[in-house]
């Protein structure tokens, strides 16, 4: 029982956050530098449809699963300049994958600090 309870709060929580966040769907620069827990991230990316520039500093950590859960919903059609700096979880399947989808984009900036991008470069 109290288990549910938790469980229905966290539900309420998200809902006023979700409610809260909607403010996002005009955003066109979205910078996040500190640590972003993983849902969050996802809330916030999805909603942010209209959005041109995304910066994602060091200690914002993303990876390829995170955004295969935004892309369902939000395929950054506006987005022209992505940058997110030194990761080591995200791939060439994220690259791919935001070549594909963000028909506006420009400029993906720090790739060469994806380490694991880096490793199938090196490695073909």
């Amino acid at each position: 029982p109290e288990n549910h309870l938790y469980i229905l709060q966290q539900k309420r929580i998200e809902q006023d956050l979700k409610s809260e966040l909607v403010l996002l769907l005009d955003l066109e620069t979205i910078s996040i530098a500190d640590p972003c827990p993983e849902k969050l991230l996802i809330i916030i990316l999805t909603l942010c449809i209209n959005v041109r520039k995304i910066n994602l500093g060091i200690n914002c950590v993303i990876t390829d699963s995170t955004f295969a859960k935004i892309f369902p919903n939000n395929k950054f059609q506006y987005l022209e300049e992505l940058e997110i700096k030194k990761s080591e979880d995200l791939t060439i399947q994220t690259l791919n994958n935001l070549l594909l989808y963000c028909d506006n984009i420009k400029s993906i900036l720090d790739v060469d600090e994806w380490s694991k991008v880096i490793e199938v470069t090196l490695q073909s």
